[in-house]
């Protein structure tokens, strides 16, 4: 029935769209990390969809805008603090649960490696710290064993898969978030040799990551590379990591390599676009296909838009716009992740579709995403 909804409403729009399988879902959202003190099963609200504690606002409103797929983050640092001790129940659980009784499947990326995992003492440090920081070089430091990595999303995908025998909502993994950003992860020899922090990325998460969840969840997906690509084609962003030389050309340094000898190690292909409009989007990902020639999925896994001055509205029309072209072209893209599900800087002029900390007000974004899945 949304399948058709959804034909419904591209036809209206005067689109043109192929025949669908069954199968074909390409409505996700990335939550991002939801505060514990706003979404959980001690959370208690009350308002319009009900009322009570184990409760969460923001997967509520994802479910009834028509959302079928949830990119959730695996916080390796909170799950597994101490080695060998893991805790799912710190939330993940919670998230993954209330997105299969809403009947979204899951995506789960994983980010953050312990301070034991990365031969660190700096516990709290965090990717998200200011620019080249040293709190923020140390928390992307590779894990010093790959047998850490193998154990994590071994133990992940296995602890999902007997937790759901018979209707498992976690449909895919991803090796980790950004791997091109320096701050998600970077060789601990920032003055090694062109080629070694991609070495290290392949023999420190890749390979044990793939192995492990395969073994763990024969079904599950896995995606990647996640690579984060931005305006200026150099993948360090805002963060100016000058250091890292041409490790910061996530094309030809990233996703060329990775794929040419790698690419039996993905199911699906990521990327993460934030481009001024729908146009630059297209164009990157036929860029993208052109490398990988139609044989693996693309999907986007985080994307929106940057252009300044672009309101809300005109937001909400680009990711028409890149959902009306997606459905042109299925199969080999696949999927969007429209990023994100809520503004997360409390002034309301981000790309997502939703603004505020807890009262969450619905954005144009928002609505037209829901006429979209026909909700």
């Amino acid at each position: 029935m949304r399948t058709k909804l959804v034909l419904q409403v591209l036809l209206a729009l005067g689109v043109v769209v192929p025949t669908l399988n069954a199968q074909f879902e390409p409505f996700g959202v990335d939550v991002e990390h939801i505060s514990v003190s706003h979404c959980g099963p001690n959370v208690y609200r009350q308002d319009q969809y009900g009322s009570g504690y184990g409760y969460c606002p923001q997967l509520e409103k994802a479910a009834r805008a028509g959302v079928q797929w949830v990119r959730l983050y695996a916080l390796w640092r909170f799950i597994e603090p101490t080695q060998g001790q893991f805790n799912f129940d710190y939330q993940l659980d919670y998230m993954v649960e209330y997105a299969r009784s809403k009947g979204m499947k899951v995506y789960i990326t994983a980010i953050w490696a312990p301070a034991w995992a990365r031969g660190s003492t700096c516990v709290d440090c965090s990717p998200l710290a200011f620019n080249n920081s040293p709190e923020c070089l140390d928390a992307g430091y590779a894990v010093v064993n790959p047998d850490y990595t193998y154990n994590f999303f071994y133990t992940m995908a296995q602890h999902y898969r007997n937790k759901y025998p018979f209707d498992n909502p976690v449909k895919a993994y991803g090796v980790w978030n950004e791997p091109d950003h320096g701050c998600m992860y970077n060789a601990r020899n920032l003055s090694a040799p062109p080629g070694n922090y991609l070495n290290e990325f392949v023999m420190r998460y890749l390979f044990p990551a793939y192995n492990g969840i395969k073994a763990g969840d024969p079904n599950a997906l896995v995606v990647g590379p996640e690579l984060m690509e931005d305006e200026s084609e150099v993948s360090c962003g805002t963060y100016n990591h000058n250091e890292l030389g041409s490790r910061c050309d996530w094309y030809d340094s990233w996703m060329k390599p990775l794929w040419n000898y790698f690419g039996g190690l993905f199911d699906v292909i990521s990327l993460h676009l934030y481009r001024a409009n729908h146009d630059e989007v297209k164009s990157q990902m036929e860029r993208v296909n052109g490398l990988v020639l139609g044989q693996r999925p693309l999907w986007l896994t985080e994307m929106g838009y940057t252009q300044n001055g672009l309101y809300d509205y005109a937001h909400a029309e680009q990711m028409r716009l890149s959902y009306v072209d997606l459905f042109n072209r299925q199969p080999w893209w696949a999927k969007i992740f429209y990023s994100s599900l809520r503004d997360g800087d409390g002034l309301c002029n981000g790309s997502g579709l939703l603004c505020g900390e807890t009262a969450l007000t619905e954005k144009q974004a928002y609505w037209t995403y829901k006429q979209m899945t026909g909700h």
